[in-house]
């Protein structure tokens, strides 16, 4: 089941954001450097006063270059595959030109940038969100890199081919638990360019039968883990808490994303990444 805009789980387009959604929306933008705000911030904003507390939450560990500084560490850390991407006369074979290549690029980077980040920060606001506060060291700090460029409209699944709509389906099965109810976003980002979804599957296909991007996965939570414990340490919450009502809703929404689905995208990213032409 999805929404009216092609979301999973309920969800706040952006381009229907108004007030403080919108306002806070842009904000993230801005701070993350990219020009796409992930579905889970999206999702928090359909519960009441749960975006404004949890963005406050963890908005300064990631001004601060808190946030950045573990996601990178998880991502130089990260055991990935060692793969060799095509040339790029096989794109343009496909028909993915120079051009479709440095959109696509902008797409994985910025979630490769974005999904490291969020599982860091995510993991480190659970923690927080009832009260706990992990016995940790700070970490270091590093400034976010600007994604520069629009990035293509998040297509629903009744606006994509036949041929991209399958191919987006088969892509998010890989490392995919069977009680997930989430759809990348970056698949639907991707689903501009069937041939490029084409090609991925056959590049991430046999990672997924042999449990390469399984063990990436299981890599990319526990780096992620170690990373939250510094940053939660650092976070302060609004003093105002959450009523318990929607506490338990915000807690719920984010654990679905980070209990699998932002750990099975974040290597995923990376290996598209580094499978791209130069």
């Amino acid at each position: 089941m999805t929404t009216a805009a092609g979301d999973p789980v309920p969800a706040i387009p952006e381009s229907a954001a108004e007030g403080e959604t919108a306002a806070i929306f842009a904000d993230i933008r801005a701070t993350f450097g990219v020009a796409v705000v992930n579905l889970v911030w999206r999702h928090l904003a359909t519960i009441p006063g749960a975006l404004p507390w949890c963005w406050a939450a963890v908005r300064p560990a990631y001004r601060d270059g808190a946030i950045a500084f573990q996601a990178a560490a998880l991502r130089r850390a990260l055991p990935l595959p060692a793969l060799t991407p095509p040339p790029a006369v096989v794109l343009d074979a496909i028909g993915v030109g120079a051009d479709d290549r440095a959109h696509i690029r902008r797409v994985v980077d910025s979630y490769d940038q974005t999904n490291a980040m969020a599982l860091v920060a995510l993991t480190a606001l659970s923690l927080r969100i009832d009260g706990r506060v992990p016995a940790a060291e700070s970490g270091g700090r590093t400034r976010i890199q600007a994604i520069e460029g629009p990035m293509p409209r998040l297509l629903a699944r009744s606006e994509m081919t036949p041929d991209a709509a399958s191919l987006v389906a088969r892509l998010d099965a890989l490392g995919r638990r069977p009680d997930e109810r989430i759809v990348a976003s970056m698949y639907r980002h991707l689903a501009h360019w069937p041939a490029y979804l084409a090609l991925s599957l056959v590049q991430l296909g046999p990672l997924a039968a042999d449990g390469r991007l399984a063990a990436a996965i299981e890599a990319a939570a526990a780096l992620a883990r170690d990373g939250a414990r510094r940053v939660a340490a650092e976070l302060t919450p609004p003093e105002r808490p959450l009523d318990p009502a929607t506490r338990a809703a915000a807690k719920r929404g984010i654990e679905e994303f980070t209990r699998h689905p932002l750990a099975r995208m974040v290597p995923v990213a990376a290996l598209l990444r580094r499978l791209m032409p130069a």
